[in-house]
């Protein structure tokens, strides 16, 4: 007696069962190890190494998506954004700077305007006991002490803050600023350099950074001697602290780099 013929799709959909239940097992096996950097895998890790038509690889690949979207917001379920503080002109406006934070959690920033004078200004951010934050200008700028900072603040040792302005002081080129803490939480402010009144840069923009002996080292965008800059090229400069307490940079036009100068004491 002849068999019993069977067409060809009935032949290619025996193994259907089977194959949905490896994917599926594989899938969420995929889902209890989702925090596994390995979520992006391809169809030849999770499928068998047999040949199956395209219906039964177009399941396949159903399977595979659907575990995937039923994953994702597992995934970043567990991130969860919380605004500590909305700036709203007066208080500041375009932090642009990163931030940097004390041994009291308090939080320090700039804004590159807002303010009384819109010159930008330097926050704090402190949490209340209720897991709120608080904010604070510690000083507004209003020109001839600087404007427009641009980037963050940085602490010495002793608690004082550090940073520059883009503009403002005394020759509109930028500043580097000093600020210290009162007894009374208020804040002081000093003017350590004012850019602008030669080839010491102009418009320093980038952050600073302190050495072992206490000397600010940053970079001012123009300025300096050479090079083809209409403004010319650049700086990076030091601020070099004194016995006295003062604070000195000067040029030494021997030293380099590409055509910006290393302006330092």
């Amino acid at each position: 007696a002849r068999r019993p013929t069977t067409n060809r799709g009935s032949r290619h959909l025996r193994g259907l069962p089977v194959l949905v239940h490896e994917v599926s097992r594989r899938a969420w096996g995929l889902r209890l190890r989702r925090t596994e950097p390995e979520l992006a895998l391809s169809f030849r890790f999770l499928l068998p190494s047999a040949h199956y038509s395209p219906l039964i690889l177009l399941v396949a690949a159903f399977t595979l998506v659907f575990g995937l979207l039923t994953t994702a917001p597992l995934v970043f379920a567990a991130s969860k954004e919380q605004v500590l503080w909305a700036f709203n002109y007066w208080d500041g406006s375009e932090p642009n700077g990163g931030l940097v934070m004390d041994s009291l959690g308090s939080l320090y920033g700039t804004t590159r305007l807002g303010g009384a004078a819109n010159g930008g200004l330097v926050f704090e951010l402190a949490r209340e006991n209720d897991g709120s934050w608080t904010e604070k200008e510690i000083h507004e700028f209003s020109g001839s002490d600087g404007n427009i900072p641009e980037a963050g603040v940085i602490f010495d040792a002793a608690g004082t803050l550090y940073g520059t302005t883009g503009g403002g002081g005394a020759y509109n080129g930028g500043v580097v600023f000093q600020l210290s803490a009162r007894a009374d939480g208020t804040w002081s402010e000093r003017v350590l350099h004012n850019f602008g009144s030669g080839n010491d840069g102009l418009g320093p923009s980038g952050g600073l950074i302190l050495d072992k002996e206490g000397n600010l080292y940053g970079t001012a965008t123009f300025g300096g001697v050479g090079g083809s800059c209409y403004l010319g090229c650049g700086i990076v400069f030091q601020l070099k602290r004194c016995k006295n307490g003062r604070w000195t940079e000067r040029d030494r036009k021997s030293t380099r780099l590409n055509s910006s100068h290393l302006v330092i004491s």
